[in-house]
């Protein structure tokens, strides 16, 4: 028999809890030249900024989203069945801009001659 008391066990050290990292800086969306962000007009343009519709597929959102192209009026956007919530949403995320006219054109000879 054991006459000599044993030693407590251990104490249990947890690993301390880590902070978790901050996220990275979101980067500022590139708004381009001319691109409106008050006084939208039904006769402003839409130009378009992602190759492919950024949604979820199959979800409502999708659905809307393809609806959009390229070069179309606001009144057009409307017509089609794009709400203002759903084109402010797309501009906040930089998915489009608005652009009058004049400004819209300049854009395209920009690109072509690009």
């Amino acid at each position: 028999m054991l006459t000599k008391k044993l030693p407590p066990p251990p104490k249990r050290v947890f690993p301390r809890k880590l902070k978790k990292a901050a996220p990275p800086p979101r980067t500022a969306v590139d708004w381009q030249a001319g691109a409106k962000t008050t006084a939208v007009t039904g006769a402003d343009r839409i130009k378009l900024h992602v190759p492919s519709n950024p949604m979820k597929p199959g979800s409502e959102a999708a659905a809307t989203f393809a609806k959009y192209a390229d070069g179309m009026t606001v009144d057009e956007a409307m017509t089609a069945g794009i709400t203002a919530e759903a084109l402010a949403y797309d501009r906040k995320r930089g998915h489009v801009t608005l652009h009058p006219l004049p400004d819209f054109m300049r854009l395209l000879v920009m690109a072509a001659a690009a």
